[in-house]
């Protein structure tokens, strides 16, 4: 609800670069950040920046499990389509259940939550 229609369009601009069923880190990074920076939320922005940096390097993501079918770009495409919509209360829904996908496979579970649709 707080962001500019130009911070929204980064948003938009962040999910359109991403491919579905293809990770990319730089994309879901760039898509989690302009979302944190449309939040103004000075602390929830610099907890994500420091997650997103854990992210990057390889000895972390060496001890991850193998990457799923968790994409999150169905995730991402909901949340994006929320936010443009200004419907926070969907937004935060959605990404409270990425949120739980990606924490479920960074236990070592299935992301499975991404495969049910979250509507």
């Amino acid at each position: 609800m707080r962001g500019t229609p130009a911070e929204i369009d980064a948003i938009l601009a962040a999910h359109a670069a991403a491919e579905p069923g293809v990770f990319d880190l730089e994309h879901d990074i760039a898509f989690h950040g302009a979302v944190a920076a449309a939040c103004h939320n000075a602390l929830a922005a610099n907890l994500l920046a420091q997650i997103l940096e854990l992210t990057r390097d390889e000895a972390f993501r060496t001890r991850l499990p193998a990457y799923t079918d968790e994409t999150g770009w169905r995730h991402h495409d909901q949340i994006a389509a929320a936010i443009r919509d200004r419907h926070a209360a969907e937004a935060e829904r959605v990404m409270r259940t990425h949120l739980s996908a990606i924490l479920t496979w960074l236990n070592g579970g299935s992301a499975a939550t991404d495969r049910e649709d979250p509507r």
